[in-house]
């Protein structure tokens, strides 16, 4: 069996010590850039900020639910709960981005760069990154279930205690990228796990997936 590298690490926001508070539901958002500001519970759902820009920037419980964000972009930016639920945000580039709590079921990141991001006790189930670049990436006890990663390229990828359910990974490139516990029922591309390191309990796990995508017939003895 070949060597596999592992993950390489993650970098983190760089956050000036001061930041200014700002309002962002009463700014004009798209094509805007906003740098060094806290956001705090703004509603901004169902809003058109499409290459909208923030720098340096923390959001507190606010609501980007449903915004149409084409070319959103975000870099040292981190993010308490709150919600992406619906976030259109294909073509988005996310770089040292930390994001606790969020609740972003059935959010598009179609096409999305995402480099040093990390997603922490976050709901990403029904999420797209179909075509998608992720590098330096960990989802860190996420439900990602049903979530779609077709022909995304995968580097350094961490999946850590995260729920897979159904999700799928068809078409998908990885290098350098780890699962460690969580819920693979169902996953869909197994065959593309290919050079990633999995704990022992997921290949278990995944054990029945991999031999039926090799074309091996499983036989269950309740049958």
């Amino acid at each position: 069996m070949g060597h596999v590298e592992p993950p390489r690490k993650r970098r983190t926001p760089e956050l000036p010590d001061h930041l200014d508070v700002l309002d962002l539901a009463e700014q004009p958002l798209r094509n805007s850039r906003y740098d060094d500001i806290v956001v705090n519970g703004d509603d901004l759902s169902a809003t058109v900020a499409h290459s909208l820009r923030l720098d340096r920037v923390r959001l507190k419980n606010v609501d980007l639910s449903g915004v149409a964000a084409h070319g959103l972009s975000l870099t040292d930016t981190c993010v308490e709960a709150g919600a992406w639920s619906n976030l259109d945000a294909a073509q988005a580039t996310l770089a040292r981005v930390e994001a606790r709590g969020v609740r972003a079921s059935g959010a598009d990141f179609t096409e999305a760069t995402l480099n040093d991001v990390l997603f922490e006790d976050c709901r990403i189930d029904l999420a797209l990154f179909r075509f998608a670049k992720l590098d330096r990436v960990s989802f860190r006890n996420c439900r990602l279930d049903e979530s779609d990663f077709y022909e995304a390229t995968l580097e350094s990828v961490v999946f850590e205690n995260s729920s897979l359910v159904a999700a799928s990974l068809e078409r998908a490139s990885l290098s350098r990228c780890e699962i460690r516990g969580g819920d693979l029922s169902d996953l869909r591309g197994v065959e593309r796990l290919a050079g990633s390191r999995v704990t022992w309990p997921e290949v278990i796990q995944l054990a029945a997936l991999l031999a039926e995508a090799h074309g091996i017939a499983v036989i269950r003895e309740d049958a």
